[in-house]
Order: C-alpha cells, then structure tokens, then sequence
C-alpha cells in the first residue's frame, strides 16, 4: 500500500434521495390520524419507503467508514514499519 492510495479528501457521494425526509412527508405524517383510527395505507407505505431508505443510507456508510478505518489500520502499520527500520539506522534499536 503506498502513501498516494490513501488520501484523506472529502469523500464524494451523490443522493438520490436526502438523508432527511421532505417537509411533505414530515406534513403528511403529522396529520396520521390517532392510533383508533386506521390511517391511510398510501401513508404508512410512504413512511415505511423513507424509513427503508433511510437504513440502507446508514449501513451503506457503515460500511463505507469500515472500509477507511481498515485502510487507515492499514497505513498506520505501514508508519509503524518505516519508523522501526529508521529507528534501527539511526539508533541502531528498535522503537517499541
């Protein structure tokens, strides 16, 4: 792994959906009717789409920042490795 595969940038996502939920849907939520009355299908199945995609969002990211921090593991072993071959050039030791 060299240093120029890792760099630390923005990462740059593009979304089909926001992570929030419209303000419509926000609207249409809070006009759900008590829990005696049975609230209209369409409804539900809108709140429960939003809920979905909101889940896969979040592990997409899960995974997403897995992947980095392994990387980030990955690189800092790899410092770790340099730091001892210059430690024993220099001092003729190993840095623990």
């Amino acid at each position: 792994m060299s240093k120029a595969s890792t760099p630390l940038s923005p990462i740059q996502e593009q979304r089909e959906t926001p992570i929030t939920s419209p303000k419509a849907m926000d609207e249409a939520m809070i006009k759900l009717p008590p829990h005696s009355e049975s609230p209209q299908p369409r409804i539900k199945r809108a709140h429960l789409r939003s809920l979905e995609e909101k889940i896969q969002r979040l592990l997409n990211g899960k995974r997403h920042l897995s992947m980095k921090v392994a990387e980030l593991d990955a690189y800092m072993e790899l410092c770790r490795m340099e730091m001892d071959v210059l430690c024993r050039e220099a001092y003729g030791y190993k840095k623990t």
